[in-house]
C-alpha cells in the first residue's frame, strides 16, 4: 500500500497556501465593493423618501441641532406616514474611538447614517424647524475606513463643496479601503460634485 511522502504533503500545503493568499484579498476587495454599492443604493432609497416627504410638507425632516442624536433624525420618513418601510443602517459600523462612533451620545450603535439639512453650520443661518428643513439635505456614511473626519459631514451643500474639504470624499481609486466618507445630497444644492451627487 502506497502513501504520500512528507515532501508531497508539504507541496500540497504550500499550493493551498498560495491559492488562499491570492483568493482572500480578492474576496475582501469584493466584499468592500459590495458594501459601498449597498450604501449608495440605500442613499437612493432615502433620497426618494426625502423628496416624497418634501412634496407633502414643503420641507425635509428638519435638524435643528447638529449635535443631536442621529438615529431619530430620519424617523419622520417611516412614521406616522410611511415614505420608507424601515430606515436603513450603515453597513460600515463606525470605529469606537470616533467622534460619532459607538458609545457617543449621537449614535450609540455606530450604524446610523448622518443626516442633516442645510443651514446647520454651527449655529449660523436659520434656526427655526421650518427654515432649516427647506433648503437641502445630506446623508453621510463613514465609508470603508469606518471613520468620519471632523468636520465630519456635509452640514450644507456649501460645506462639502469647499475645496479644503473635498479630500473627505471616498474614492475607490485610492484603494478600496481608503480614507473618506460617502456622501449624498439633494434639494437646492450648489454646483454638482460627481462623487457625491449620485442621482
Amino acid at each position: 500500500m502506497k502513501a504520500f511522502t512528507l515532501i508531497e504533503l508539504l507541496i500540497v500545503v504550500a499550493i493551498i497556501a498560495i491559492l488562499a493568499g491570492i483568493a482572500v484579498p480578492n474576496f475582501l476587495e469584493a466584499q468592500t465593493r459590495s458594501k459601498v454599492s449597498r450604501v449608495r443604493a440605500d442613499f437612493r432609497v432615502l433620497a426618494t423618501a426625502l423628496e416624497s416627504y418634501r412634496v407633502d410638507y414643503n420641507k425635509y425632516p428638519p435638524v435643528n441641532d447638529s449635535l443631536s442624536e442621529l438615529s431619530p433624525r430620519l424617523h419622520p420618513l417611516s412614521t406616522p406616514i410611511s415614505y420608507i418601510t424601515s430606515i436603513p443602517q450603515d453597513v460600515f459600523e463606525r470605529d469606537r474611538s470616533n467622534f460619532v462612533g459607538v458609545g457617543s451620545l449621537q449614535d450609540p450603535s455606530g450604524r446610523s447614517f448622518i443626516y442633516n439639512t442645510s443651514n446647520i453650520t454651527f449655529g449660523l443661518g436659520n434656526s427655526t424647524a421650518d427654515e432649516t428643513g427647506r433648503g437641502s439635505w445630506s446623508v453621510t456614511s463613514g465609508g470603508p475606513d469606518r471613520e468620519v473626519t471632523f468636520p465630519y459631514y456635509a452640514f450644507s451643500s456649501n460645506f462639502i463643496f469647499s475645496g479644503s474639504y473635498i479630500f473627505q470624499i471616498y474614492d475607490p481609486t485610492n484603494g478600496t479601503i481608503s480614507q473618506g466618507e460617502i456622501f449624498a445630497r439633494g434639494g437646492s444644492k450648489q454646483p454638482p460634485v460627481p462623487a457625491i451627487d449620485i442621482y
